[in-house]
């Protein structure tokens, strides 16, 4: 059977129960991560679930302080690593961006020069043109 609403997809009604002799063959298996689209395939069909992940030193489950301090040595020899490429990383920036400044200063500098240059002339050409037309004409 399957159920349909408006707030969700069907769904499969389970309509057999286990026993409870199934039920107890079934939990004294390790335990899985499982999948399945109904209850059969869920009780005939395991399907493991493959994660990536970072191995571990073994740890006794019974001493969870142990285990928090491993973690915890764990979580900062990430931070520290993830640091150091960090400040590598803008150290590099900061460099390139200290180059970068540097030569918009060469650029600024040469400009500023040509302009002065420039203007100079311009006022050493006005001043000699009025200096000769003001000496041509007759007062």
């Amino acid at each position: 059977k399957t159920e349909s609403g408006w707030s969700s997809p069907p769904r499969t009604i389970i309509t057999d129960y286990p026993s409870a002799d199934q039920l107890s063959l079934r939990s004294s298996s390790p335990p899985l991560a499982t999948t399945a689209t109904n209850y059969n395939g869920l009780m005939n069909q395991n399907t493991t679930i493959e994660a990536d992940t970072k191995s571990i030193q073994s740890v006794a489950t019974n001493n969870m302080l142990q285990f928090a301090e491993q973690f915890q040595g764990e979580l900062d020899q990430l931070r520290n690593t993830y640091k150091l490429k960090f400040s590598k990383d803008r150290t590099c920036i900061e460099q390139e961006i200290n180059l970068l400044i540097n030569e918009e200063r060469k650029t600024l500098d040469t400009l500023n020069r040509y302009l002065s240059d420039h203007r100079r002339n311009n006022n050493k050409r006005n001043h000699n043109k009025r200096k000769y037309s003001t000496s041509s004409t007759p007062h």
